[in-house]
């Protein structure tokens, strides 16, 4: 799901990093197993690194 919000698509635009982050964290608990955004959270530099390396030519 990061990665579908984070790229852009023939019908969408990407989201920013940030408001990728807050549409995970609004729907801990309802779309997403919040274990599984807690973890994220818990590792959101490291994450960060990665979309960095693919979102290059965005920032």
């Amino acid at each position: 799901v990061f990665d579908a919000l984070t790229s852009k698509r023939p019908y969408k635009d990407a989201f920013s990093f940030e408001k990728s982050i807050e549409i995970l964290k609004s729907e801990s608990g309802k779309s997403f197993d919040p274990r599984i955004i807690d973890c994220l959270m818990r590792n959101l530099d490291g994450f960060y690194e990665l979309y960095k390396q693919f979102h290059l030519e965005e920032l």
